[in-house]
């Protein structure tokens, strides 16, 4: 996994709240890294 830093930078994300977890869903904060 070349992305292990956006790994947790996502957790840091997820920690601000669950706000982010509509946006995953939208694929907009780290979906678009997987689609690579």
């Amino acid at each position: 996994m070349k992305c292990a830093k956006g790994k947790k930078k996502k957790m840091e994300e997820v920690k601000k709240g669950d706000d982010i977890e509509e946006n995953k869903s939208d694929g907009s904060v780290q979906i678009p890294e997987e689609l690579e």
